[in-house]
Protein backbone atom coordinates (compact mmCIF):
# COMPACT_ATOMS: atom_id res chain seq x y z
CA UNK A 1 0.00 0.00 0.00
CA UNK A 2 1.33 3.31 -1.18
CA UNK A 3 1.04 6.29 1.12
CA UNK A 4 -0.71 9.67 -0.27
CA UNK A 5 1.20 12.65 0.04
CA UNK A 6 -1.63 15.03 2.44
CA UNK A 7 -0.32 18.24 0.02
CA UNK A 8 -1.48 15.92 -2.98
CA UNK A 9 -4.92 15.69 -1.72
CA UNK A 10 -5.44 19.06 -1.00
CA UNK A 11 -4.26 20.27 -4.26
CA UNK A 12 -6.64 17.39 -5.70
CA UNK A 13 -9.76 18.17 -3.69
CA UNK A 14 -11.92 21.17 -5.54
CA UNK A 15 -13.30 22.45 -1.95
CA UNK A 16 -9.89 22.11 -0.14
CA UNK A 17 -8.50 24.89 -2.77
CA UNK A 18 -11.54 26.94 -2.17
CA UNK A 19 -10.97 26.71 1.18
CA UNK A 20 -7.29 27.73 1.55
CA UNK A 21 -8.20 30.47 -1.37
CA UNK A 22 -10.63 31.63 0.73
CA UNK A 23 -8.16 31.61 4.11
CA UNK A 24 -5.69 33.26 2.52
CA UNK A 25 -7.92 35.99 0.98
CA UNK A 26 -9.53 36.73 3.87
CA UNK A 27 -7.82 35.73 7.13
CA UNK A 28 -9.53 35.80 10.55
CA UNK A 29 -12.94 36.09 11.10
CA UNK A 30 -14.10 37.12 7.32
CA UNK A 31 -12.81 33.93 5.75
CA UNK A 32 -14.56 31.55 8.67
CA UNK A 33 -17.59 33.28 8.10
CA UNK A 34 -17.66 32.67 4.35
CA UNK A 35 -16.27 29.38 4.60
CA UNK A 36 -19.74 28.46 6.98
CA UNK A 37 -21.81 30.27 3.92
CA UNK A 38 -19.89 28.00 1.39
CA UNK A 39 -20.72 25.02 3.64
CA UNK A 40 -24.21 26.22 4.23
CA UNK A 41 -24.79 26.48 0.45
CA UNK A 42 -23.34 23.21 -0.86
CA UNK A 43 -25.06 21.52 2.17
CA UNK A 44 -28.40 23.16 0.53
CA UNK A 45 -27.68 21.55 -3.11
CA UNK A 46 -28.06 18.10 -4.11
CA UNK A 47 -25.56 17.43 -6.81
CA UNK A 48 -27.45 14.37 -8.34
CA UNK A 49 -30.79 15.76 -8.33
CA UNK A 50 -29.73 19.24 -9.46
CA UNK A 51 -27.05 19.60 -11.70
CA UNK A 52 -27.66 22.91 -12.89
CA UNK A 53 -27.66 24.60 -9.40
CA UNK A 54 -24.50 22.78 -8.19
CA UNK A 55 -23.06 23.89 -11.14
CA UNK A 56 -24.26 27.50 -11.01
CA UNK A 57 -23.08 27.13 -7.26
CA UNK A 58 -19.50 26.21 -8.09
CA UNK A 59 -19.51 29.39 -10.21
CA UNK A 60 -20.49 31.55 -8.42
CA UNK A 61 -18.04 30.51 -5.09
CA UNK A 62 -15.12 30.30 -7.61
CA UNK A 63 -15.67 33.62 -8.48
CA UNK A 64 -16.40 34.81 -5.10
CA UNK A 65 -13.10 33.15 -3.61
CA UNK A 66 -11.11 35.52 -6.57
CA UNK A 67 -12.68 38.70 -5.88
CA UNK A 68 -11.95 41.09 -3.36
CA UNK A 69 -15.42 42.41 -1.51
CA UNK A 70 -14.10 45.53 -0.74
CA UNK A 71 -14.22 46.62 -4.69
CA UNK A 72 -15.33 43.25 -6.23
CA UNK A 73 -11.75 43.34 -8.56
CA UNK A 74 -9.56 40.35 -8.62
CA UNK A 75 -8.22 39.80 -5.14
CA UNK A 76 -4.47 38.84 -4.43
CA UNK A 77 -5.03 35.20 -4.99
CA UNK A 78 -6.75 35.57 -8.17
CA UNK A 79 -4.12 38.12 -9.63
CA UNK A 80 -1.41 35.56 -8.70
CA UNK A 81 -3.05 33.41 -10.84
CA UNK A 82 -2.95 36.06 -13.25
CA UNK A 83 0.25 36.83 -13.32
CA UNK A 84 1.47 33.83 -13.73
CA UNK A 85 -0.21 33.36 -16.89
CA UNK A 86 1.09 36.84 -17.95
CA UNK A 87 4.80 35.96 -17.60
CA UNK A 88 3.80 32.67 -19.31
CA UNK A 89 2.51 34.41 -22.25
CA UNK A 90 5.21 37.00 -22.78
CA UNK A 91 7.64 34.01 -22.42
CA UNK A 92 6.41 32.57 -25.33
CA UNK A 93 5.88 35.24 -27.42
CA UNK A 94 8.94 36.77 -26.29
CA UNK A 95 6.84 39.85 -25.58
CA UNK A 96 7.92 42.52 -22.69
CA UNK A 97 5.35 42.78 -19.36
CA UNK A 98 4.96 45.25 -16.88
CA UNK A 99 4.04 45.37 -13.49
CA UNK A 100 3.13 48.32 -11.77
CA UNK A 101 2.11 48.54 -7.95
CA UNK A 102 0.25 51.44 -6.46
CA UNK A 103 -0.72 52.54 -2.31
CA UNK A 104 -3.39 54.78 -1.80
CA UNK A 105 -1.92 57.87 0.57
CA UNK A 106 -4.14 59.01 2.74
CA UNK A 107 -6.35 56.19 5.06
CA UNK A 108 -10.22 57.91 4.47
CA UNK A 109 -9.53 57.02 0.75
CA UNK A 110 -12.20 55.53 -1.04
CA UNK A 111 -10.75 52.37 -2.29
CA UNK A 112 -14.04 50.84 -4.41
CA UNK A 113 -13.65 54.15 -6.05
CA UNK A 114 -9.85 54.26 -6.36
CA UNK A 115 -10.14 50.65 -8.20
CA UNK A 116 -12.79 52.02 -10.47
CA UNK A 117 -10.39 54.85 -11.24
CA UNK A 118 -7.94 52.65 -12.12
CA UNK A 119 -10.21 50.24 -14.51
CA UNK A 120 -11.38 53.28 -16.52
CA UNK A 121 -7.13 54.15 -16.96
CA UNK A 122 -6.13 51.39 -18.28
CA UNK A 123 -6.45 48.97 -21.45
CA UNK A 124 -8.92 46.13 -21.50
CA UNK A 125 -6.22 43.48 -21.43
CA UNK A 126 -4.60 45.05 -18.45
CA UNK A 127 -5.64 43.39 -15.36
CA UNK A 128 -5.96 45.88 -12.24
CA UNK A 129 -6.41 43.81 -8.47
CA UNK A 130 -6.55 44.96 -4.90
CA UNK A 131 -3.71 42.62 -3.50
CA UNK A 132 -3.56 44.01 -0.06
CA UNK A 133 -5.80 46.60 1.92
CA UNK A 134 -4.82 50.39 0.05
CA UNK A 135 -2.28 48.48 -2.53
CA UNK A 136 -3.38 47.52 -5.83
CA UNK A 137 -1.44 46.12 -9.11
CA UNK A 138 -1.54 46.18 -12.50
CA UNK A 139 -0.81 43.81 -15.32
CA UNK A 140 0.50 45.35 -18.54
CA UNK A 141 0.92 42.91 -20.94
CA UNK A 142 3.16 43.83 -24.22
CA UNK A 143 3.87 46.58 -22.61
CA UNK A 144 8.07 48.24 -22.03
CA UNK A 145 9.11 50.63 -19.79
CA UNK A 146 8.51 53.41 -21.89
CA UNK A 147 4.65 52.20 -22.25
CA UNK A 148 4.64 51.22 -18.57
CA UNK A 149 6.05 55.11 -17.84
CA UNK A 150 3.35 56.80 -19.95
CA UNK A 151 0.68 54.34 -17.99
CA UNK A 152 2.22 55.42 -14.57
CA UNK A 153 1.97 58.98 -15.21
CA UNK A 154 -2.01 58.38 -16.35
CA UNK A 155 -2.43 56.28 -12.92
CA UNK A 156 -0.46 58.58 -10.52
CA UNK A 157 -2.99 61.37 -9.41
CA UNK A 158 -6.16 60.59 -11.37
CA UNK A 159 -9.29 62.02 -10.11
CA UNK A 160 -8.68 63.13 -6.10
CA UNK A 161 -7.30 59.71 -5.32
CA UNK A 162 -3.28 59.82 -5.13
CA UNK A 163 -1.12 56.82 -5.14
CA UNK A 164 2.70 56.29 -4.74
CA UNK A 165 3.98 53.97 -6.88
CA UNK A 166 6.64 51.46 -8.43
CA UNK A 167 6.68 48.98 -11.25
CA UNK A 168 9.05 46.83 -12.87
CA UNK A 169 9.25 45.33 -16.56
CA UNK A 170 10.05 41.48 -17.09
CA UNK A 171 12.02 40.87 -20.20
CA UNK A 172 12.30 37.01 -20.79
CA UNK A 173 14.75 37.00 -17.53
CA UNK A 174 13.35 33.20 -15.42
CA UNK A 175 11.21 34.53 -12.83
CA UNK A 176 7.65 33.73 -11.19
CA UNK A 177 4.79 35.85 -10.10
CA UNK A 178 6.17 35.93 -6.09
CA UNK A 179 9.37 37.33 -7.38
CA UNK A 180 8.13 39.80 -9.52
CA UNK A 181 5.25 40.83 -7.60
CA UNK A 182 8.14 41.20 -4.58
CA UNK A 183 10.12 42.89 -7.03
CA UNK A 184 7.60 46.09 -7.34
CA UNK A 185 6.59 45.73 -3.71
CA UNK A 186 10.34 46.22 -2.66
CA UNK A 187 10.86 49.10 -5.53
CA UNK A 188 7.48 50.92 -4.00
CA UNK A 189 8.29 50.48 -0.06
CA UNK A 190 11.67 51.85 -0.79
CA UNK A 191 15.13 50.04 0.41
CA UNK A 192 15.52 48.69 4.00
CA UNK A 193 17.88 49.72 6.65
Amino acid sequence: MTQTDPAALIASDPYERIAAAVRTALPGEAGDLLLARIVEELAAVDEENDGDAYAGLHLELERQVATDPVTGLPNRVRFMDDLTRAIAASTRFDEPLSLIVLDLVGEATDEQAAGEMLLRLVRITDVVARVAPGRFAIILPRTGTVGCALVQARVADPGGHVFTLASTTYAGEPTDAATLLARAEDALDGPTS
